[in-house]
């Protein structure tokens, strides 16, 4: 999946630590998304390891769906194609929408919370990812409000580059998950009809 954006700050390198326990540091920049209407939002562009830092300038940026060093599942930058101008950029053909098949193992109960004077829920699933290059992944997966009454199976997601709520991170987001798979109900088969007896 593609998108443009706009870097417009290269963040100093920032020490993390992995869900193994091993020290990673991870490199970062400002980011406006855009969309073929406008601005979309602003948020933190995470550069993978061995992708060169980008500097200032416009972008169109390709992900994959994968999982992150925190083994969740969402997008994976791929490559980040530098254009002279946001109009050149735009007129690249994108593809905001990517889908991939998940088999989801486990539902997690809603973690509760408060933020910054806000509640909230977080749901997450196990899942077992078909990533792109046709490897299984496995990782959780944030289900955002709206997608509910997931239980195990079989599913197709779809993912939208956008900004998450609690990292402002630039990503492809889950927007649905489709059952793929699941049986169709059918009518009842008509009562057989017995003719008439009569005396």
């Amino acid at each position: 999946m593609k998108n443009v954006l706009e870097i417009i700050s290269v963040n100093p390198p920032e020490k993390r630590f992995a869900f193994d326990g091993s020290v990673i540091y991870r490199n970062s920049c400002e980011a406006v998304v855009y969309s073929k209407e406008g601005v979309l939002d602003v948020g933190v562009l995470t550069v993978p390891d061995g992708m060169p830092l980008p500097t200032v300038g416009h972008y169109v940026a390709t992900y994959d769906v994968g999982t992150d060093y925190d083994r969740r599942i969402g997008g994976v930058l791929k490559e980040l194609k530098r254009y002279d101008s946001l109009s050149a950029a735009l007129s690249e053909p994108t593809d905001g929408v990517s889908s991939v098949k998940v088999r989801v193992l486990k539902v997690s109960e809603p973690k509760q919370g408060r933020s910054k004077g806000k509640s909230y829920s977080i749901t997450e699933a196990l899942c077992v990812l078909l990533a792109a290059d046709g490897t299984l992944q496995t990782g959780s997966l944030v289900l955002p409000r709206g997608v509910e009454g997931v239980a195990p199976g079989e599913y197709l997601a779809r993912f939208e580059v956008g900004v998450s709520w609690k990292r402002r991170a630039v990503t492809p987001l889950l927007v649905s998950l489709e059952p793929v798979g699941k049986p169709v109900a059918r009518a009842p088969a008509p009562a057989a009809v017995r003719p008439a007896v009569t005396a």
